[in-house]
């Protein structure tokens, strides 16, 4: 158990609330999450609803830079503006996250604790190094208790040293990250040379362009391409498939 960490609930809902928006995640209505210490957070005050309870968490964290759509990705999975977002400034000085309770099917154990899926906005690097050390510091703290942990990259940015350098070290640090990381590529609809088209579709040499993106991405990190996808949170561009990739990481969490 990581030490303790300050979550800001920004929404409590059952699961049928997430899937009027992202029906990807329809499975977890008849799952029950594995029981597992690293799924057991130990709630001492979570909020006025949820007070002083063990609680089992299907996590998923995101991470990665400042103003690169973390929030804006979350909002558009729960289909309502829960996560404040800034095109300029950055909103998230701390971890915030939305709880879906999930329904017990085979009520094993033979406990009183809850289920919930929770989707979890964390800090944003990149704003100074003494920020950068803190927060991956909580970075890996959640990275434990996480079942995926998706990062996110812009699809219009070129220099990612930073991103290879705390991706580089989170792997290095947690031997099992690699099997629930996904990359996500956001504002795929901005990469050169951008077209205008609602809804959106990336042109001829676009595609070209965000496919060499995922290539370089996936040889920079070391990473398989398969757990890259290019996508647009904005333009709803490649959501369905973003969403796919992290379902199924999360169906090996269940039963």
């Amino acid at each position: 158990m990581p030490s303790s960490v300050d979550v800001n609930v920004v929404h409590h809902a059952p699961i049928d609330d997430l899937l009027h928006s992202s029906s990807k995640f329809a499975f977890l209505s008849n799952s029950d999450i594995h029981w597992s210490k690293k799924n057991l957070w130990q709630i001492r005050s979570l909020s006025s609803i949820i007070r002083n309870i063990d609680v089992y968490f299907l996590q998923i964290m995101f991470i990665g830079k400042t103003g690169y759509g973390k929030s804006t990705t979350l909002n558009k999975i729960c289909g309502k503006e829960l996560f404040i977002t800034d095109d300029i400034n950055s909103c998230t000085k701390s971890i915030f996250s939305a709880l879906y309770k999930m329904y017990r099917v085979n009520k094993y154990p033979f406990t009183s604790e809850d289920y919930y899926l929770s989707l979890c906005d964390l800090p944003g690097i990149g704003e100074s190094q003494d920020t950068n050390n803190i927060y991956m510091k909580l970075y890996s703290k959640m990275i434990k208790k996480s079942a995926c942990v998706v990062y996110i990259l812009r699809a219009d940015q070129r220099d990612f040293s930073l991103d290879k350098i705390v991706i580089n070290s989170l792997l290095t640090k947690h031997k099992k990250l690699s099997e629930k990381l996904i990359i996500g590529i956001n504002f795929a609809d901005k990469i050169e040379p951008i077209t205008r088209s609602s809804p959106f579709t990336p042109n001829s040499k676009q595609a070209v362009n965000l496919e060499n993106k995922v290539l370089l991405t996936a040889s920079s990190l070391n990473i398989q391409p398969n757990r890259i996808v290019s996508y647009s949170a904005t333009e709803g561009y490649n959501f369905d498939e973003l969403l796919g990739k992290i379902c199924m990481i999360l169906k090996q969490c269940v039963k």
